[in-house]
């Protein structure tokens, strides 16, 4: 449903599609410009916490794909705006030039709290998860046959419905028992005198 809203709405327009495993927009492209994936480049990332990391390639990207610093430049010379960078180490001068905190790697950024948002009622409707399929929020895993199979998975165990009592012999009972029935086994042993006693 969603993709073919994405399709309409890119449907009248020039679209430009740079990144990796492609997805909606690659679909929708005119030019693709294949990036490289995560795991293929080098990156600054800012965490949850506001931490400053970098990572480093794990493996080269395949065919045609180029970092997406080196499309950027590329594609600024070819348009007769160059942007002030020709390596990796110039443009991460720049970024910190404009960005001081990136220089911190691995340090928590403190942040100033202020005013947000907007004053207004609240109504009676239930809170709705904004994701409604965990593995698929992203182009990567869209792409993938395990998160496709999580998302089979996780399907079926919808719709069972286990038995509270099924639940508690599963998770506590049985183990329990299977504990208790290993210790009194080493125990009769140890009294027989076919095992050491440790005690």
């Amino acid at each position: 449903m969603r993709t073919r809203w994405i399709q309409r709405k890119l449907d009248k327009a020039f679209v430009v599609y740079q990144g990796h495993h492609g997805d909606v927009g690659a679909h929708a492209a005119d030019v693709i410009l294949p990036g490289a994936a995560y795991t293929e480049k080098a990156g600054t990332y800012v965490n949850t916490e506001g931490r400053v990391q970098l990572a480093r390639p794990a493996s080269f990207p395949p065919g045609d794909a180029r970092e997406d610093w080196t499309i950027i430049r590329a594609l600024s010379a070819v348009l007769g705006k160059v942007l002030p960078f020709d390596d990796l180490a110039a443009l991460r001068r720049q970024m910190h030039a404009a960005c001081p905190h990136f220089t911190r790697i691995d340090e928590l950024e403190p942040s100033t709290w202020s005013a947000f948002g907007t004053p207004g009622t609240m109504g009676s409707e239930p809170f709705q998860a904004p994701v409604s399929n965990f593995y698929m929020t992203d182009p990567i895993s869209r792409a993938s046959e395990t998160m496709a199979q999580c998302t089979r998975d996780s399907s079926m165990a919808a719709k069972r419905r286990p038995e509270p009592m099924a639940d508690f012999w599963d998770v506590y009972a049985w183990p329990t028992i299977e504990i208790v029935a290993i210790s009194l086994r080493s125990w009769c042993l140890c009294w027989r005198g076919r095992l050491p006693d440790a005690g």
